[in-house]
């Protein structure tokens, strides 16, 4: 028996058969911003959002907003589940399963992906690309609105909240609000005095995983002058050196040089 592919009709009202239909008519719904085609006008609309920013869905618990009412549903269960799932090696906490394996291999999978400037390892190749942009400065995602740039995009949408009044996260120690929850998170480190990131070479401990990145650096010192050969440990201290400096050992070679002419 021969079987034919549905498609929605060009009214949206039913399914007809790929056969019964031209390809023009698949999708008759066109967006005017990016030319999608979208099946009906339900479609069409969500796909607007996309354009528009528009999130008219918001949860009555944190004030998060979203372009669609089943991201709404999915993120009010967040209020409500328990995360039951629990590592045994460092005794984070997960909604499921799933993201409880997802983390697992972060103790256990071997880190094959290794940067060629400061030797740190990561499993995947694309955690290796966003690292190495730290290297070269590199910034793509951008700010629409102060044209600030970030190194991957969930910086930046991290950012953009910045330029909201919505901070409905709030620190219970001094009331601080903030946009995320993750900066109450490192907020309250303030108060408590946690530091839950060591430096595995000189057992130091630090706030932000992103100062014990840096402060690896001091380790590896990276960073090196092709002039005089001086190592640093950040990107900014060498260009400190090349450009306020001007490296003091290759001018004394060009005085040296221009002398014996």
């Amino acid at each position: 028996m021969q079987s034919f592919e549905k498609f929605c009709s060009t009214d949206g009202s039913k399914e007809v058969t790929k056969s019964k239909v031209k390809s023009s008519d698949l999708k008759p719904y066109a967006c005017d911003i990016c030319n999608r085609l979208l099946c009906n006008r339900k479609s069409l609309l969500r796909h607007y959002r996309i354009h528009t920013k528009e999130k008219p869905f918001s949860c009555d618990v944190c004030n998060k907003s979203f372009a669609h009412d089943t991201t709404l549903k999915g993120h009010l269960r967040s209020h409500t589940r328990k995360k039951s799932h629990i590592c045994y090696i460092c005794g984070k906490a997960f909604f499921d399963g799933p993201r409880l394996n997802l983390h697992l291999e972060t103790h256990t999978k071997e880190k094959a992906f290794v940067c060629d400037i400061c030797n740190r390892a990561f499993q995947r190749s694309f955690q290796l690309k966003a690292h190495f942009r730290n290297h070269t400065n590199e910034k793509p995602y951008v700010c629409h609105i102060c044209n600030k740039g970030f190194t991957i995009n969930a910086y930046l949408k991290l950012h953009l909240k910045s330029h909201t009044d919505e901070k409905p996260y709030i620190c219970d120690i001094c009331n601080k609000a903030f946009t995320t929850k993750s900066y109450v998170i490192l907020h309250k480190r303030i108060h408590t005095g946690e530091k839950p990131f060591k430096c595995e070479i000189c057992n130091q401990m630090f706030g932000r995983k992103g100062v014990l990145l840096a402060h690896l650096n001091t380790h590896t010192r990276p960073y090196a002058c092709k002039i005089c050969n001086t190592t640093f440990a950040l990107k900014r201290y060498l260009e400190n050196h090349l450009l306020k400096n001007k490296c003091e050992k290759h001018m004394n070679d060009l005085w040296s040089k221009s002398k014996s002419k």
